[in-house]
């Protein structure tokens, strides 16, 4: 008798035969697809699927207003940078530790990684979903998430339009203190252009017309409150004009070093939001859209069970009568 070889039979192409001894085990079938669809269905009650529920945020990019002239090349990586600093965000402990606070007994690892997925993670609908045993517990996880990172986001915002708005106050105030550095350097000069021309000014008719212009010119210029002032010719007009220009210096020194000392406190400031700023966009927008009694369903269905012990059953019945009647013809001996 010829030996039977496993491998020789299923490396061997079906045959007419196989087909047909297949097809004449129907009722095999039938019986399988029925045991497996009732296995099926008996798994799903003994070993129920877990229930979820998404919640829905509509997050806005405003990319008219963020860059209004820019390539839609630029938008791209704008709009993908932006969107993983808010799935970042999404996942952070600031976020999550909101979550744990409203629905107790989860940890930070059990939400990330097991409860909790996040899809279309880009400019318009975000979809926050939850799994859990307890349908209550999976819309509570779901409908925390996305208020959390609403109000997350919201906070994010404020400080980046608190940021912005103090960096701008940062920049004037350098420039304002730039203009009075500016006009303390010009009072020092015209003072130490009079101490040049005091000696000449005993005798105001030895000045040059360039000099008597100059004069003139730095009284002006000093005149900007109510005190009189002489002409060159004057007497008196050099003490007169000296200590105006005095007074003006040390006015401007005072000045300077109280714009100086709330220029630090806004550096301060400046440095502090930055620490608290998660780089948001101040543009940006998000509300809540579905977050409220959340519909919830199972993750498998049942019709999924009973197809899938159908089909495996069926496949198992076709293989069971494949092996019970070999093609190898037998010798005998």
């Amino acid at each position: 008798m010829k030996r039977f070889s496993w491998r020789g039979w299923l490396l061997k192409p079906p045959s007419i035969e196989d087909f047909v001894r297949v097809l004449r085990a129907w009722r095999l079938w039938l019986l399988g697809a029925l045991l497996g669809g009732a296995i099926g269905a008996a798994c799903y009650y003994v070993f129920p699927p877990q229930y979820h529920a998404s919640a829905t945020v509509i997050v806005d990019h405003n990319l008219e207003q963020a860059w209004p002239e820019e390539t839609d090349r630029k938008l791209f990586y704008y709009l993908e940078r932006e969107s993983r600093k808010l799935e970042d965000l999404a996942w952070s402990d600031a976020t999550l530790e909101k979550v744990t606070q409203q629905v107790e007994g989860k940890s930070l690892s059990e939400l990330r990684q097991e409860l909790l997925a996040l899809t279309q993670t880009h400019d318009g609908a975000w979809h926050f979903w939850a799994k859990a045993k307890d349908p209550e517990l999976a819309s509570a996880l779901a409908s925390g998430w996305a208020q959390s990172f609403v109000q997350t986001t919201r906070e994010g915002i404020e400080t980046a339009l608190l940021l912005a708005s103090t960096r701008q106050k940062y920049l004037t105030a350098q420039a304002h203190i730039s203009e009075i550095q500016q006009m303390c350097s010009q009072i020092e000069a015209g003072i130490s252009s009079l101490e040049s021309l005091k000696p000449l000014l005993a005798k105001p008719e030895t000045l040059s017309v360039l000099e008597v212009w100059r004069v003139r010119e730095f009284a002006a210029w000093l005149n900007w409150s109510s005190t009189a002032l002489y002409d060159v010719d004057q007497p008196g007009f050099y003490q007169t004009l000296e200590q105006i220009a005095r007074e003006r210096l040390l006015l401007c020194q005072e000045t300077l070093a109280t714009e100086q000392a709330a220029l630090e406190e806004t550096k301060t400031s400046v440095e502090g939001l930055e620490e608290q700023s998660v780089g948001l966009s101040p543009y940006l927008e998000v509300s809540p859209s579905i977050v409220e009694d959340l519909p919830v369903e199972r993750l498998t269905t049942l019709a999924v069970y009973v197809f899938i012990g159908s089909v495996c059953t069926t496949l198992l019945v076709v293989l069971a009568v494949l092996i019970g009647s070999p093609s190898e013809e037998k010798d005998a001996s």
